[in-house]
């Protein structure tokens, strides 16, 4: 008889591909992480990495009161299989940042965030994928420990505007 138990190496390469949080897009919460089958456990009776995903407790619920559907939830595993270990956190942190802007802004104009110059290589991935444009700033430098860092704009572009648009809706992400 197979254990409903999920091994724990399992469960680690789970919390990785997720980066330890919800699956959910528009969630990413953090605690009271869960391990959900897509397919169902009663009708597969097997822990298989394709299979499965993380969710934090209340998606979790969600998915077993039918209010998030199980096409979304292989849809959500097909997107982590894009994201996972191309993006860093701070990257996902700057494309919640904008995505979170992005109803401020007409149609027509894309948001932009300052960073510090010494942050590049943290965003490096979004501008070599197109997503962001890093531009010098023409305002003047600000102090960090004592440092000069001349600031940079990060603007989100079109081809970025249209993956998060996807991502957070739950659509299938394009590799």
């Amino acid at each position: 008889m197979v254990s409903r138990h999920v091994p724990e190496l399992l469960k680690r390469q789970l919390m990785t591909e997720a980066g330890y949080r919800c699956a959910v897009p528009t969630c990413r919460g953090a605690a009271a992480l869960e391990f959900e089958h897509i397919e169902e456990w009663c009708k597969v009776k097997e822990h298989r990495f394709e299979d499965m995903i993380v969710l934090c407790a209340t998606c979790h619920a969600r998915v077993t009161r039918k209010e998030i559907s199980k096409g979304s939830i292989r849809t959500y595993k097909q997107n982590l299989a894009i994201i996972s270990g191309r993006y860093s956190l701070y990257e996902m942190r700057a494309l919640e940042l904008f995505h979170s802007h992005l109803s401020q802004f007409a149609s027509d104009s894309l948001p932009l965030l300052q960073l510090p110059r010494t942050d590049y290589l943290h965003v490096k991935g979004l501008e070599q994928d197109g997503l962001v444009k890093i531009t010098q700033s023409s305002g003047s430098s600000v102090r960090i420990n004592g440092l000069a860092v001349e600031p940079w704009l990060m603007q989100l572009t079109p081809n970025g505007k249209e993956f998060i648009t996807s991502y957070f809706g739950g659509k299938e992400l394009r590799s």
